[in-house]
């Protein structure tokens, strides 16, 4: 004979399936906060060595332009040792890395409007007409140069009313920098051969010399019968260096504006600006 279950033993039972049913929804939800927390420390764990990489493609430009500084100081062209630090984008352990170092006086600098000489403002006139810049974003842009607050970049003129692509279509010719500078004949857009000579065919002469020789100096534009509207060079001392690292899913960028000079203990070169990018 079956002995007879006493009344509190399927109390018992419940009791037991609830408390087990609990310690897994509790064990369930440590193991997920448990997870959670190793991806945010793998996470910040990425974000550091990204850091790094940013760090280390802005020290490899400044090493690379203190170097040209004391190598080659006459001159500044693509073909020269700093502008071959570049690094298309590489698989490297954990992720991605690339490298591009750039000449940022080869545009005109919209701070020579403010504070250069009179014939900046015809000169800008002209890019804008090779440029053709539409006639609102125009209008944007020269209220916006009438104020005497300096520009600090491009992306600045967002709060003038130039949208975007405006910005995007007058980077092509024109930059911000802070102080105002020459544009380098050797690393200028060739449309901007355009804009100095006024003429396609004379663009196009200039344009074929500075490929054979690999640069050019402003006695070429006088032999071609050309005086520069604006200041022109062939040097520079304002460089960007943009890095983009990527770790494991985290992925970074970073533009710095390196600018130097020679101090009493040597040449220098130093970071004045860094801003994040895509």
């Amino acid at each position: 004979m079956t002995p007879a279950r006493a009344p509190d033993q399927g109390v018992i039972l419940i009791n037991v399936l609830v408390i087990l049913a609990l310690s897994s929804t509790i064990l369930f939800a440590m193991l997920r906060l448990s997870d959670a927390a190793i991806s945010r420390s793998q996470r910040f764990s990425d974000a550091a060595q990204g850091v790094a990489l940013l760090d280390a493609g802005e020290v490899t430009g400044i090493a690379a332009l203190r170097r040209d500084m004391q190598a080659a100081p006459q001159a500044d062209f693509p073909g020269e040792d700093w502008a071959s630090i570049g690094q298309e984008e590489i698989a490297i352990a954990g992720g991605t890395f690339s490298l591009a170092i750039m000449d940022a006086t080869g545009k005109f600098n919209l701070t020579n409007v403010v504070f250069g000489g009179p014939e900046t403002l015809p000169f800008l006139q002209k890019i804008l007409d090779e440029l053709a810049l539409s006639d609102t974003a125009r209008l944007q842009l020269l209220t916006r140069l009438a104020n005497p607050a300096p520009l600090t970049a491009m992306d600045d003129l967002r709060a003038s009313g130039l949208s975007p692509a405006d910005i995007r279509q007058l980077s092509t010719l024109v930059t911000v920098l802070p102080n105002p500078t020459a544009i380098n004949l050797n690393t200028m857009p060739d449309a901007m051969f355009n804009v100095l000579a006024g003429n396609p065919v004379q663009a196009r002469l200039l344009q074929g010399l500075r490929a054979r020789r690999g640069q050019i100096a402003p006695s070429d534009l006088l032999d071609a019968g050309l005086i520069p509207a604006v200041r022109v060079a062939v040097t520079s001392d304002i460089y960007t260096v943009t890095t983009h690292a990527m770790i494991g899913d985290v992925r970074q960028a970073r533009e710095s504006l390196l600018v130097r000079s020679v101090a009493p203990t040597g040449p220098q070169v130093i970071v004045v600006a860094r801003r994040a990018v895509e």
